[in-house]
């Protein structure tokens, strides 16, 4: 965790058809506790904002209470990989 917070920093790899892709960032319902900091696409480093959206070939750095992990993985589909 960082600073022995109840927080984490995950990766996530978006690589299957889910119900978020392609619709604005602004749109899209996420836990209040959840942050999508980075956006990584095709190497180049995206710092999104509302407009952003989220493309089946994109890497997510994500800020997360520990507590909505497993609401995250539910939403993308995927296990999370802690950074």
């Amino acid at each position: 965790s960082i600073l022995d917070l109840d927080a984490e920093v995950i990766g996530i790899n978006v690589s299957k058809d889910i119900d978020i892709l392609n619709k604005p960032l602004i749109s899209i319902k996420l836990p209040q506790q959840v942050i999508i900091g980075v956006i990584i696409r095709n190497n180049e480093v995206i710092i999104p904002t509302g407009s952003n959206v989220i493309k089946k070939v994109d890497k997510l750095i994500v800020f997360v209470k520990q507590s909505d992990i497993s609401k995250v993985e539910k939403i993308f589909s995927t296990d999370i990989r802690r950074l």
